[in-house]
């Protein structure tokens, strides 16, 4: 009963199922209740891309690196992290972006649906996503793989350095050098509310919710 079963069960509603969501929480009392609230609509990156394995033996001995082996569970994780390592290749990634961009190109104006419905539309707005760096060569738009991704994908892209980047953002530390401004994007301005207004739209549209433990399937 977070956010994405209760969109889940609002599409199925829109169909005609009948749907129970069960959750062991209230809806909206997981990680739906304090996230960002993004909506990432032009998320197209996939996290395989060429050359990301040359860096794992960087990633893996830094502590401030947010991939971490546990070597323990290696014959688990084996197939998995192998079928990664073959999807980092040019021609999945583009098919990876394709389906991403299908995934998620829709997410603003479809909240913004849902919000209104809910009787919430001030809780989803627009504006574009800044993207920062402390070294002004860190961004890379003409080379960098991801940054092209996501502009033959429809992104609008602009530069932002020294008082442009300012402007944009005052509160932004001066060690930051250049940006990035990317739309069109948008976000909820309180995703535990917008949650428990969308859970009050589908039961109002017949569904049911149940508190309880999933144990099994039968």
């Amino acid at each position: 009963a977070g956010i994405v079963g209760i969109c889940t069960g609002l599409a199925l509603r829109e169909r005609g199922w009948q749907v129970m969501l069960i959750d062991r929480l209230a809806p909206g009392d997981g990680c739906s209740f304090g996230n960002a609230g993004i909506l990432a609509s032009h998320a197209v990156v996939p996290t395989a891309l060429p050359g990301l394995l040359r860096q794992v033996p960087r990633l893996l001995v830094d502590p401030q690196s947010p991939l971490v082996l546990r070597w323990g569970s290696l014959p688990s994780t084996l197939p998995w992290l192998l079928r990664f390592c073959r999807a980092a290749n040019a021609a999945q990634v583009q098919r990876s972006a394709d389906a991403m961009k299908a995934l998620y190109s829709g997410a603003v104006a479809l909240h913004q649906g849902l919000a209104r419905q809910a009787g919430v539309p001030e809780l989803v707005r627009t504006t574009p996503g800044l993207y920062v760096h402390r070294n002004p060569t860190g961004i890379d738009l003409v080379n960098g793989l991801s940054w092209r991704l996501r502009r033959e994908r429809g992104a609008e892209i602009e530069v932002l350095e020294g008082a442009a980047l300012r402007d944009a953002e005052p509160a932004l530390s001066p060690a930051y050098q250049r940006g990035v401004r990317m739309g069109p994007m948008g976000y909820s301005t309180n995703p535990l509310r917008l949650t428990l207004a969308y859970a009050a739209l589908f039961a109002q549209q017949g569904g049911r919710v149940m508190r309880a433990d999933v144990r099994a399937l039968r």
